[in-house]
């Protein structure tokens, strides 16, 4: 088996659950503050966004630990927000 090359794409054909759930801080920023593309965690229950004033970042609470802060790559897709989105149907 080859080991994947960073020159690689790696696209994921995951099903993306609908959430009932956005960010109030992401759903009050301009568009062109948000962040581009938007994490899975804007949709996430579990996650928490702060704001200062030069920047936002996400802590996600199922993790424990900053999942996005602008400075690495979006988490698109994540098994974290789809049990968070379960536990919020249950």
């Amino acid at each position: 088996m080859s080991t994947p090359q960073p020159q690689d794409q790696f696209k994921l054909k995951l099903r993306d659950t609908p959430s009932p759930y956005i960010s109030p801080l992401i759903e009050q920023l301009p568009d062109d503050h948000r962040p581009k593309p938007l994490p899975a965690c804007a949709s996430c229950p579990a996650s928490m966004w702060r704001a200062t004033t030069s920047r936002i970042e996400c802590l996600c609470r199922m993790a424990g630990k900053i999942s996005w802060d602008g400075r690495q790559e979006p988490t698109l897709f994540c098994d974290g927000r789809e049990a968070a989105i379960a536990k919020l149907d249950e």
